[in-house]
């Protein structure tokens, strides 16, 4: 069993990130205070042969066989315990800007926003600069220049857009930097503290997620789950990753 170590100041996170629990006094800051130690299956620490040892409540999406509209992200798998959710991604780096995951809540299809995966709705997205890039003096983006860890915000869908419920910065994700792998390709992994999203997002149960890869463009260029253009031509429905909480 792997240890890891979470920000202690959860009742306030909660707080931060919109709940409607009291503040206690005083009130401790993220990133200030003692340490509350955390226990899970898998290190976030760039090196992924742990992620082999998972055989229960594992999720995997790769590429199908034949032609996919948006190819770059070639693997995204899911594990969650009673404290973690866990994210691996594998992928081509070029022109990468983001990774956001996509979250069915209710694990209704039928709700919450379907443009991404046709058959899936979701409520909500974390989202967040994983790659710099350098920018001319007009700030057209340059060159790609060198990644950073994953720290994004957390949203929720409304009626009228979205709506942050839990910002950047507040310890909800702990993340390696991406960095090569094998055959050109970069991978990352990152734990979501089930404390904080619980509290931010009221999951319980099953709910599912799915991940796309943005450009500078914010254009698609990865999308896990999916379905082949062949397969989306006969009707096959692209559905997220279903993840299981302990």
């Amino acid at each position: 069993m792997k240890k890891f170590f979470a920000l202690a100041a959860v009742a306030a996170m909660f707080i931060a990130c919109g709940g409607e629990k009291p503040a206690p006094q005083p009130q401790p800051q993220p990133g200030v205070g003692d340490e509350v130690e955390f226990e899970g299956a898998i290190s976030i620490d760039g090196q992924y042969a742990d992620w082999d040892a998972v055989t229960e409540n594992i999720q995997v999406a790769t590429l199908p066989e034949g032609e996919c509209r948006y190819s770059q992200l070639k693997t995204f798998k899911l594990h969650a315990d009673e404290n973690f959710i866990y994210v691996y991604c594998e992928f081509d780096p070029t022109n990468t800007l983001v990774f956001v995951p996509y979250f069915d809540l209710d694990s209704d299809a039928t709700t919450g926003n379907t443009s991404k995966w046709d058959g899936a709705g979701y409520e909500a997205k974390a989202e967040g600069d994983i790659w710099t890039w350098t920018l001319d003096a007009d700030e057209n983006p340059v060159s790609q220049e060198a990644p950073k860890a994953w720290d994004p915000a957390f949203y929720e869908y409304t009626d009228e857009g979205t709506i942050e419920v839990c910002p950047a910065s507040l310890g909800a994700v702990i993340s390696s930097t991406p960095a090569p792998t094998k055959d050109g390709l970069y991978a990352f992994e990152a734990a979501l503290v089930r404390e904080i999203l619980d509290d931010a997002y009221g999951l319980e149960g099953t709910f599912t997620m799915g991940m796309i890869q943005y450009d500078m463009d914010w254009m698609y260029i990865g999308q896990l789950p999916c379905q082949s253009e062949d397969a989306r031509m006969e009707g096959a429905l692209e559905e997220m990753l279903t993840v299981t909480l302990p």
